[in-house]
C-alpha cells in the first residue's frame, strides 16, 4: 500500500478489519511521515531542497486523508462512509497532557479526514442535491485553507473553523 502511494498508483484495500478505519488512520499520517523522512535524507545529503516542494514538483497531492475514503458496503442500500475516530482517544490524551504534537515530531491533529468522509456520505445520501454538494465542497476548501502546510493546534483550528464556516442554510 505504501509502495502504491509512493508510486502514485490508485489502490483499493478490500479488507483490513470490518470497516477499515485503522488503515485509514495509518494512511492519514503516512504522507507527513514520508515527507519528514525525505527531508531528513535531503538534509543529510545537503542539497538545500525543501521536501514539501520536492513532493509538489513530483505531483504528490495527498495530505492527510485527502485521497482516502473508508467505506463499508451493505448487501442492500447506500454504503456507510466510516469516520476515522480510531485515534481520537490518543489525541485526547495528548491534548490533556498539553502536547498534541508528540514532542514536536508530529503535526497537530487534522480533522479534515473526518469532514472528507462526512462530505462523501452526505453526497451519497443526497445524490441530486447539487446545492448541498456545492456547499460541502466549499467547506472542504475552508478546511484546506486552515489546515494547509502549517496546521494550527486543536483549539486554534476549532476557532478558525467556527469563524469561517457558515451553517447550511444561513445567508
Amino acid at each position: 500500500m505504501l509502495h502504491d502511494m509512493i508510486r502514485q498508483r490508485k489502490v483499493v484495500i478490500f479488507a483490513t478489519d470490518l470497516d477499515g478505519d485503522r488503515i485509514t488512520d495509518l494512511m492519514a499520517d503516512a504522507p507527513d511521515l514520508l515527507r519528514d523522512w525525505g527531508q531528513m535524507v535531503l538534509d543529510h545529503v545537503k542539497p538545500g531542497e525543501d521536501m514539501k516542494k520536492v513532493w509538489a514538483d513530483m505531483g504528490f497531492t495527498m495530505k492527510n486523508g485527502k485521497d482516502m475514503t473508508s467505506v463499508m458496503y451493505r448487501m442492500e442500500g447506500q454504503p456507510i462512509f466510516e469516520q476515522t475516530l480510531g485515534s481520537a482517544d490518543a489525541m485526547l490524551l495528548r491534548l490533556l497532557a498539553g502536547d498534541e504534537t508528540v514532542g514536536g515530531e508530529k503535526q497537530p491533529y487534522d480533522p479534515r479526514v473526518h469532514f472528507v468522509l462526512i462530505n462523501e456520505a452526505y453526497k451519497a445520501a443526497n445524490p441530486d442535491n447539487t446545492e448541498l454538494a456545492g456547499w460541502l465542497d466549499a467547506q472542504l476548501e475552508i478546511f484546506d485553507r486552515i489546515y494547509n502546510d502549517k496546521r494550527p493546534c486543536y483549539i486554534d483550528g476549532y476557532h478558525k473553523l467556527k469563524a469561517a464556516i457558515k451553517p447550511w442554510g444561513s445567508k
